[in-house]
């Protein structure tokens, strides 16, 4: 029976990713560079292989942005459901955090694990938040922030430093702005409505595609 009161604070989380970071490094033996790729840390760490496919369905036939099947160890993500910047492969770190933090999820065999933003569940949300750990680690964060002359105590410039720092982490402006928030990072030029949950007008016209997708999952 899936426990539906399965309860992991942001802190938890966070101490998760950094420990399953630490143990890829261990295994590859090195330091992980930037971006960081969620397949590598997959084989490395579960031997769990990771699949893109121009579409992804699950079990009830509705058409989702990824999935893990435990019976086959594998995660296996929507090129098409992915077209914004950077989605893949946080949806790719997504299907990690369910792995790592939802074991008493996947050890029953007949579970999918489905990652469907129209449907975002408490589950959901922690996958979410483990994505933004792995991808973006604290250190990590802080040292290129650093190295950019940029100090926590000051604001961030995202009209500046923005689409650098999401390109350098391999994750769209939305999700980098959400953890740099999350972080205790103050910023200036914010494009993502957090109190709303949506992404602005702006970063719309900005993403090649982007307002189709929108539209389409609202219909």
């Amino acid at each position: 029976m899936m426990d539906t009161n399965f309860y992991l604070s942001d802190a938890d989380i966070e101490k998760q990713a950094n420990t399953d970071l630490l143990n890829y490094e261990l295994k590859i033996k090195r330091e992980a560079t930037l971006p960081i790729y969620p397949e590598e840390i997959a084989e490395n760490l579960w031997q769990v292989k990771i699949e893109y496919k121009d579409h992804v369905f699950d079990k009830d036939g509705n058409e989702v942005l990824g999935l893990f099947d435990p019976k086959k160890k594998t995660l296996v993500i929507s090129n098409s459901q992915n077209e914004i910047t950077g989605r893949l492969s946080f949806t790719a770190a997504h299907e990690l955090g369910h792995v790592s933090l939802h074991r008493f999820l996947h050890e029953e065999k007949e579970v999918e694990l489905i990652y469907d933003i129209k449907n975002l569940n408490f589950l959901e949300i922690q996958a979410d938040k483990y994505a933004g750990c792995i991808l973006m680690p604290k250190r990590l964060v802080e040292n290129k922030l650093s190295t950019m002359g940029l100090k926590k105590s000051e604001k961030v410039n995202l009209k500046v430093h923005g689409k650098k720092l999401a390109n350098l982490f391999g994750v769209s402006i939305q999700a980098l702005e959400i953890r740099l928030a999350n972080l205790g990072f103050s910023m200036t030029g914010r494009l993502y409505d957090k109190k709303s949950n949506k992404i602005t007008e702006r970063i719309l016209d900005e993403m090649d595609g982007a307002r189709e997708i929108r539209l389409s999952r609202n219909r």
